[in-house]
């Protein structure tokens, strides 16, 4: 298991060319459909701004990915708003809760390739 990421995590240098990269952007908006251009500027926003410590339970983003054998792989108890997983080739789902609202997403990921998973998740609470 991971640990959580307080906020972007960086590209791991020296990965194994086999494996895929998730990159999870858990923004309050939504960015499907962006650009490559616009992505990568989010993953450096998510980089630069720190997120302050959530004081409320329903603030907190929960990240679980599970192989297809039901098995964790990865778990982060209070998301950041990007997250980098080096994960090997096959098919993963990934399930995320803020709050009462509670998402899954079942996606492939190829060998070397890059995988960019947008939440939609709630606004946290102010």
């Amino acid at each position: 298991m991971q640990e959580p990421a307080k906020n972007a995590t960086a590209p791991r240098s020296g990965a194994n060319p086999a494996q895929a990269h998730l990159l999870i952007h858990a923004g309050d908006a939504g960015h499907g459909g962006s650009s490559r251009l616009e992505a990568h500027w989010q993953r450096l926003i998510a980089f630069c701004v720190q997120k302050p410590p959530s004081e409320h339970e329903r603030d907190r983003l929960l990240v679980e990915i599970h192989d297809m054998h039901g098995n964790e792989v990865a778990a982060f108890d209070d998301a950041g708003a990007l997250l980098d997983i080096a994960l090997p080739e096959g098919t993963y789902r990934v399930t995320t809760r803020r709050g009462l609202v509670r998402r899954a997403y079942t996606m492939t990921l190829k060998a070397g390739g890059v995988f960019d998973l947008y939440l939609r998740l709630p606004p946290c609470a102010t």
